[in-house]
């Protein structure tokens, strides 16, 4: 692909995790085939840029947010179908899996939930006075993980209780729970990638990742692997054997996790 890289602000992986859509810091939104790296579609959202974008509606559509706004797009043909004005500042957002409720975080210490059908604010989560870097939810859309510095937190969505604090080291800026709930990834300012065990909250693995620090994270459905995008232009693929439980500081040789494909040319653009 020709011309100069550009920054990426988050990935989203699609359910057949044939397709990949990206949120840029050029305002585009871009719609890659995961095998080949081809674009498929390039969607202007905004000349401020796109912070965030989810797949919706099966795959068919998508959801991201700009400036302070919604927006939802036809992915057959790049069309934008509708916005929902005033929403705050949004840098992320996550969709749960019946696609009726959406996650958005912005500057500040909450965590909005949208009824995206009756196109309103369902609830608010607000945790301690740590600014909120990132959300997403569980596949089951039951559960919200949300980053702020020195920890990540979940949360139940029904209740808005949060049920588990994961003490961080530095400052996490993205993490997104594994389709079977038990685990987490992160990513963190220090360029790092940790593994971590939601039931105990232990700390599983640390692994060594971009030359730039990591801007976004996304799970293959069956959760055998992941896909990690970095400031340096580069994606990344992890391939993980879940059957494997060493702790991160048993001094093991046996990995977790392994980097497999590099899909940097899909960035390249």
């Amino acid at each position: 692909m020709d011309g100069p890289p550009t920054a990426t602000n988050d990935i989203a992986l699609s359910a057949d995790a044939r397709r990949v859509l990206s949120a840029g810091h050029n305002g585009k939104l871009q719609l890659w085939d995961t095998g080949t790296g081809e674009c498929l579609h390039v969607m202007f959202a905004s000349t401020h840029g796109a912070t965030s974008a989810r797949f919706y509606d099966g795959g068919r559509r998508a959801l991201a947010a700009v400036n302070e706004k919604l927006q939802f797009w036809d992915l057959a043909d790049g069309r934008l179908l509708r916005t929902i004005e005033k929403c705050g500042l949004a840098h992320s957002i996550w969709v749960s899996s019946d696609e009726r409720v959406a996650a958005t975080v912005g500057r500040s210490n909450k965590i909005m939930l949208w009824n995206l059908r009756g196109k309103r604010r369902l609830r608010v989560l607000e945790g301690p006075d740590e600014r909120v870097t990132s959300a997403s939810m569980s596949a089951d859309g039951r559960s919200v993980v949300a980053c702020a510095r020195g920890n990540i937190r979940l949360w139940e969505i029904a209740s808005g209780q949060c049920v588990q604090v994961l003490e961080h080291p530095g400052h996490p800026m993205h993490a997104r729970l594994s389709p079977d709930g038990r685990s987490v990834l992160s990513a963190d300012d220090d360029a790092r990638l940790r593994v971590w065990d939601v039931p105990s909250g232990r700390l599983l693995r640390a692994l060594e990742t971009h030359q730039g620090r990591p801007v976004g994270l996304a799970f293959a459905p069956d959760g055998d692997f992941a896909l990690s995008a970095g400031s340096d232009g580069t994606v990344q693929r992890w391939e993980f054997d879940w059957e494997l439980s060493v702790p991160a500081d048993s001094g093991s040789d046996r990995h977790r996790a392994r980097l497999g494909t590099v899909l940097s040319r899909m960035w390249r653009r």
